[in-house]
């Protein structure tokens, strides 16, 4: 298998999990909250102590 390949078939996993999560979301009581903020809370609810940078630099986000 070539790496093309294997980047189109990860490609389309990673899509496909985006739209599981948006639409589970959605049909949630959070439905009011963007993915990213939903995401966000995860990080601050795992480490209470978090810094904005520590959030940033585990979410991939500069500031």
């Amino acid at each position: 298998m070539d790496y093309q390949r294997i980047n189109e078939y990860l490609t389309s996993i990673f899509n496909n999990v985006l739209v599981i999560e948006e639409v589970n979301l959605r049909g949630s009581r959070f439905k009011d909250i963007s993915i990213k903020e939903m995401h966000t809370i995860d990080v601050i609810g795992k480490a209470p102590d978090v810094t904005p940078s520590q959030v940033s630099k585990e979410l991939m986000v500069t500031l």
